[in-house]
């Protein structure tokens, strides 16, 4: 996908980094030039921001998450 990034550019690649440990092998794996069309998403726990509140999520009673429902 990043090579065909490289040769015909485009839309920016989105990566969703779900925590710290897949943060540090993308920066371990890749170069800063590698990463440049590359777009990181912090989406796990200690992400500095939240995700979106909306959809499904809002819907939902206070403190339930998603699986906790009994059927």
């Amino acid at each position: 996908m990043l090579e065909l990034f490289k040769r015909y550019g485009g839309v920016t690649n989105r990566f969703s980094v779900l925590s710290t440990n897949h943060l540090n092998q993308i920066h371990a794996a890749f170069s800063p030039v590698d990463l440049m069309g590359v777009e990181l998403i912090l989406q796990g726990k200690e992400a500095p921001t939240a995700k979106a509140f909306t959809g499904r999520a809002r819907a939902r009673p206070a403190g339930e998450t998603p699986g906790s429902q009994q059927r």
